[in-house]
């Protein structure tokens, strides 16, 4: 939990982005959730602009808001499967907490979205060894930890 600018800077200060860079370049999987997700995308213009780790394509904005819709996205949220998702699992609720969220993804790596207030958000991606949710699988009750299992399984299984 956390800001972008704020969560880089400190994987910086610790080398932590280059250790993390390095791991997934040797295949080891990596699962980045709500921040963590957000961080593994180009870059952030929460606050200010950041540079993210640039792991997968894509910008992270504050979620459009011409209705004036209440920010943060707070609270339980349908996930959408997409077709190049391999979980089992469909039409499951999670926990959500975000006001950021990410835009310009390349769609084959897009396995969630959701709606909110008519906006078609983007809430999980996987690329290769790497699979980001901007949910709270963790605080979603046992259909959460069930998908975040099914995930840790398909990761290690590549």
């Amino acid at each position: 939990v956390g800001a972008f600018p704020t969560g880089m800077r400190n994987l910086r200060k610790f080398n932590l982005d280059s250790f993390i860079k390095e791991k997934v370049n040797h295949g080891i999987p990596l699962i980045g959730i709500c921040l963590g997700m957000q961080m593994l995308f180009e870059n952030s213009t929460e606050f200010e602009f950041s540079e993210g780790l640039n792991l997968i394509k894509g910008n992270v904005k504050k979620i459009r808001n011409q209705k004036k819709i209440k920010l943060p996205h707070m609270g339980w949220n349908k996930l959408i499967s997409k077709p190049n998702n391999t979980s089992s699992l469909d039409n499951i609720f999670q926990y959500f907490v975000h006001s950021y969220a990410v835009y310009n993804t390349e769609p084959e790596e897009v396995i969630y979205e959701c709606n909110y207030d008519k906006e078609k958000l983007v809430v999980g991606v996987k690329r290769d060894n790497i699979v980001g949710l901007q949910f709270h699988p963790e605080r979603s009750g046992d259909a959460g930890i069930t998908l975040l299992a099914e995930t840790i399984i398909n990761l290690i299984r590549k």
